[in-house]
């Protein structure tokens, strides 16, 4: 395409404007975004920060959609986080490690646990699976001051098995 000098800056007027360059604009309005509106609180506000309601309680807890993947995993956080209450643990995370093993191949655990004297990756699993325990046992030989389990609930208790 020719452009005449005009024409070319024009366009570059454009693009630094950022808008599209003529010929290309937007057959559709946009849609505007609706933002919910926000009213003043009006509740007292008590030092530490947390409102009471005007029967005297806590509000209640806001519903948010949990990220974990079933109800094993849910469950098994809920006790690990009683035992790091009970300082059994000092920290525990969901899903937040990854360890690459090879190209475009990774394993990224349930649950990391740190206790005071060793490291842990506990997976919570109904059952296990050929390819999940080919990656667990190269994370193992990879990663060897790391304890690997599997964890699985029996009878209403979790049991968890070292690999």
């Amino acid at each position: 395409m020719n452009w005449t000098e005009a024409e070319a800056r024009l366009m570059i007027q454009r693009v630094k404007a950022g808008l599209r360059p003529r010929g290309r604009e937007r057959k559709s309005p946009q849609r505007e975004r609706k933002l919910p509106q926000i009213t003043p609180n009006t509740a007292p506000i008590t030092p530490t920060g947390t409102e009471i309601t005007p029967t005297g309680s806590f509000p209640p807890p806001i519903e948010v959609k949990d990220r974990y993947k079933n109800d094993w995993e849910r469950q098994y956080a809920s006790y690990l986080e009683q035992l790091r209450h009970l300082k059994q643990i000092l920290w525990w995370g969901y899903e937040c490690w990854g360890f690459r093993l090879a190209d475009n191949t990774f394993h990224y655990p349930d649950f990391p646990i740190v206790t005071p004297t060793h490291f842990e990756i506990h997976d919570v699993k109904g059952r296990k699976r050929e390819t999940w325990l080919v990656k667990v046992k190269t994370c193992k030989d990879l990663y060897p001051w790391i304890k690997w389990a599997y964890v699985k609930k029996e009878k209403g208790n979790w049991v968890v098995r070292y690999i």
